[in-house]
């Protein structure tokens, strides 16, 4: 599936640019990130006839991430990030 491939090889790209930036800031982000990502991918598919919230699922875990990183970027933004 093309969206788990991609969510796959953000963990490289945000690897990089904690190294680009040599920032504590984008280190520390990629810290929380890091492992959020982690259970994303190795939580198993939602089974086809289990409704949302069923069970700890790739379907569910990728929109509480979404969600938490959302509420990261509005903080961001709040505070003056671009």
């Amino acid at each position: 599936d093309q969206a788990l491939r991609r969510l796959i090889l953000l963990k490289p790209k945000m690897a990089y640019r904690a190294r680009k930036e040599r920032g504590k800031a984008v280190e520390d982000l990629v810290k929380v990130l890091d492992p959020a990502l982690d259970l994303v991918i190795q939580a198993p598919p939602r089974p086809k006839d289990a409704g949302p919230g069923a069970e700890d699922n790739q379907d569910d875990n990728f929109q509480r991430f979404v969600d938490f990183f959302e509420a990261i970027l509005a903080y961001h933004k709040a505070y003056g990030g671009n």
